[in-house]
């Protein structure tokens, strides 16, 4: 039987990857819900709603359109859970948690009317519940395909990076090893994601940076887990330089569409257990 599984909101277009590859690989059919103004470097793919509504109204179309699916996947939407619940209280409602909602505040939030709890990095697993489950973002293989079909040259000994708040850090890295760096500001110049990772095949190194650290002080910049960036930068070729010094080469096969759809179909193939 064909589960429908709606995603809404979804970071970076994480929702609308799970439903193109959970659809691609299983029997399901899925959607993702985005908002216009937070989809600024369009990450929605085909498998995305765009609605262009003020935050209630676009609230409330998403919960109306949840009516029709079989599991409610929100993203981020700890302030929704309970709304959710209360409409849809036989419904199946997995929360996936991305980041600053949650880092340090698991004694802090009441996650209990979800199914379900994820995670998307392995740090956020740090005091959670032991039911909380990890699942490891995804790239999107189809374009990161399509811009290596594009034959990109590589620029020799360049880093890339865009980070509103580390350009200091990163110039100073740059400096103490020699390397040359490109930085793009995407908050001044939004590119959508396509041609911004256009951009980024075009040079060897790419620099990760961690964006949750403590009031954004330059001198907390530790990077223990790669961004989506940083892993779509090592899914085109580049070698990307973490915060330890670190060269890292190669997508990890746990970022790979096919092992994160089997995972998520079993993390799902729990809800009716």
């Amino acid at each position: 039987m064909t589960r429908k599984v709606i995603h809404i909101w979804g970071i970076c277009g994480i929702g609308g990857l799970l439903s193109k590859y959970m659809d691609k690989y299983f029997d399901y059919n899925s959607i993702s819900i985005a908002r216009k103004s937070h989809d600024v470097f369009k990450h929605s793919n085909e498998k995305t709603l765009v609605w262009n509504n003020k935050a209630s109204i676009w609230s409330m179309r998403c919960a109306l359109k949840a009516r029709s699916f079989d599991i409610i996947h929100l993203h981020s939407g700890i302030q929704w859970l309970k709304y959710y619940r209360f409409f849809y209280p036989n419904k199946k409602i997995v929360l996936h948690l991305h980041g600053t909602e949650i880092r340090g505040l698991w004694d802090k939030k009441d996650l209990s009317k979800a199914n379900m709890i994820l995670v998307s990095t392995p740090d956020l697993l740090e005091g959670s519940p032991d039911e909380v489950l990890y699942l490891p973002n995804p790239i999107d293989e189809d374009l990161i395909n399509y811009i290596k079909s594009c034959n990109i040259k590589k620029k020799k000994g360049i880093a890339f990076h865009s980070d509103r708040y580390a350009s200091e850090v990163v110039m100073r890295f740059a400096k103490e090893n020699n390397i040359d760096i490109y930085t793009l500001e995407r908050d001044t110049n939004p590119l959508n994601h396509i041609d911004f990772l256009k951009i980024v095949a075009e040079y060897e190194y790419y620099i990760d940076v961690k964006r949750d650290f403590p009031n954004h002080l330059y001198g907390s910049l530790i990077l223990e887990y790669s961004s989506l960036t940083g892993l779509e930068a090592l899914a085109l070729g580049c070698k990307v330089i973490k915060w330890n010094n670190e060269i890292i080469e190669g997508l990890p096969d746990k970022h790979k569409s096919l092992y994160i759809a089997n995972l998520l179909n079993n993390y799902y193939n729990r809800l009716y257990d």
